[in-house]
């Protein structure tokens, strides 16, 4: 289960991505995250190392897809939900253009955690 952490907005680029929310900027580049996966349209796990040790959030937005995309590609192309295309939507082919920055949502697990362990996927 997973709780609402915080919201903003997303930016994506070749090297990673940024969060920008209300108080924060929050930066994360492909070699940051070892895990991920698509839980389900525009929700993307991920397993990575922040400056506050190791977390497990799950990034809830309408460019979870492409986030997945840019993160398998650098990471592990031979992600199996990469390689046999199953997180790509009809949606997801299409190329929006002139669009403004979309919104996020942050969510992290429910639940005590234990010092340097972070949850699976």
């Amino acid at each position: 289960m997973w709780r609402p952490l915080d919201q903003g907005r997303i930016f994506i680029n070749i090297d990673g991505f940024h969060l920008l929310t209300a108080g924060d900027l929050v930066t994360w580049d492909w070699q940051s995250i070892d895990l991920g996966q698509m839980v389900q349209r525009g929700q993307f796990a991920m397993v990575g190392n922040s400056e506050q040790g190791r977390v497990s959030y799950v990034i809830e937005s309408d460019l979870a897809e492409l986030v997945f995309f840019l993160w398998a590609a650098h990471r592990q192309p031979q992600h199996p939900q990469l390689y046999q295309r199953v997180w790509l939507l009809p949606e997801a082919e299409q190329v929006r253009r002139g669009t403004p920055p979309r919104r996020h949502r942050l969510l992290e697990p429910v639940g005590p955690r234990r010092p340097g362990s972070a949850p699976g996927l």
